[in-house]
């Protein structure tokens, strides 16, 4: 696993040096290495930050390793410059895959429990109250629609409310991808 941190942090450095992209001075931890703690927790940790950093401060990778505070803080600075580098990342699994077949998924991302919703702060209103089908359950929050390639990495992606329906969520689809490709 470590190698595999090594070479996603070697990766993201280059192309945040191709993007001529300069990180504060006084940063302790540059915007690379909190990009790849982001992308380790993605890729290892099934989204859990915390662990991510626990990880890069056991096994040593980042030796500046921020709080779980000023980490989040940072990954919010620096939001628009992981957008555009999804995007770039994006244009080139698309243009590099192998396979002319893609595939599409949605699932929901509750943000409480069902008896919460009266208290929630975070979402307001029915606009955000779904159900999914496949799972018989109802949900209050987001449905996630993706186009991913067969190996499943993902390639487009949209964040939609709960109530909107199936077909609804396909058409929010930026579906770019190059001619002759299978969908």
């Amino acid at each position: 696993m470590l190698d595999q941190v090594i070479r996603i942090y070697i990766i993201i450095d280059d192309i945040l040096k191709i993007l001529d992209h300069q990180g504060h001075c006084r940063c302790q931890m540059s915007d690379s290495e909190v990009i790849t703690t982001l992308l380790v927790s993605t890729l290892f940790f099934g989204g859990n930050q915390a662990k991510a950093r626990d990880y890069h401060l056991s096994e040593g990778p980042i030796p500046h390793m921020l709080s779980a505070s000023r980490f989040n803080r940072r990954l919010h600075r620096n939001w628009d410059l992981i957008l555009a580098l999804f995007y770039l990342l994006d244009d080139l699994l698309k243009h590099n895959n192998d396979s002319s077949r893609y595939l599409v998924d949605s699932f929901p991302v509750a943000v409480c429990h069902n008896i919460r919703i009266s208290r929630s702060k975070i979402l307001k209103g029915k606009y955000f109250r779904g159900k999914c089908v496949s799972k018989r359950t109802y949900f209050y929050g987001f449905k996630v629609f993706l186009i991913t390639t067969e190996a499943g990495l993902p390639v487009e992606v949209a964040f939609v409310p709960g109530s909107w329906a199936e077909i609804r969520g396909l058409e929010a689809l930026a579906v770019d991808l190059p001619p002759g490709r299978e969908l």
